[in-house]
């Protein structure tokens, strides 16, 4: 058995005696593969996890990081709100994520908006990046606008979004809180709010994206 979809199998065992639910909170162990195939493929020098919530998409990140032979110090985590993360993640499994060599302390913790943070600080100009993005616009503010506009003028590297999968409808319709607009190339994307500034960027500067199949998590090269 891979050692990787052990790791996620046993997570996953743990949140269901915890929550009573089948997957690791907000994630699943497709989407974990997902998010670690992307990253051992990208070969990054850095990683930013944003939007850390309780974990899952930073600890395949770190997983990652290991089977590539690099420090977790080269990953940083930032979310405004490290609750679940604190109190329940690290707090609660750290003797576990030991026993697969995750050393969570070693992992760089941001707690902060990402929005009022310096980007200078977290892009590295000539170096090859991995930035998992994970958090929602709401409707008097775009994250993703501040983020498009101020955290991609220097990076370069994997972008990867969760929440932004293909969807079977190919025009622009709104359902609800769920948005669904057309990429150049012809795949249509659903998502949150963010969905429709990013796909927009993507078109303006002709950028191809990719999905994962049967994940939400949809990524660029850049």
């Amino acid at each position: 058995m891979n050692y990787f979809d052990d790791l996620i199998r046993e997570m996953t065992r743990l949140f269901m005696c915890k929550y009573g639910r089948n997957e690791y909170p907000n994630q699943d162990e497709v989407s974990c593969r997902g998010i670690y195939d992307i990253a051992i493929e990208c070969n990054p020098d850095y990683i930013v996890d944003i939007g850390t919530n309780y974990g899952a998409s930073t600890l395949s990140l770190a997983k990652a990081c290991l089977d590539l032979k690099k420090p977790l110090s080269i990953l940083t985590t930032i979310d405004k709100d490290h609750d679940h993360w604190l109190k329940e993640t690290k707090t609660g499994l750290i003797p576990f994520f030991k026993k697969y060599g995750v050393d969570i302390n070693a992992i760089n913790e941001i707690v902060s908006d990402f929005a009022v943070l310096d980007p200078n600080k977290f892009i590295f100009k000539g170096k090859k990046g991995f930035i998992f993005y994970d958090i929602h616009d709401i409707p008097e503010k775009s994250f993703m606008n501040i983020f498009l506009n101020s955290w991609t003028q220097n990076f370069s590297g994997t972008l990867a979004l969760h929440d932004m999968s293909v969807s079977d409808i190919s025009t622009y319709v709104c359902l609800g809180d769920h948005f669904i607009t057309t990429h150049f190339e012809g795949k249509s994307f659903s998502g949150f709010q963010e969905v429709l500034p990013f796909i927009d960027y993507l078109n303006k500067n002709k950028i191809a994206i990719h999905d994962i199949p049967r994940t939400s998590v949809a990524y660029i090269l850049r």
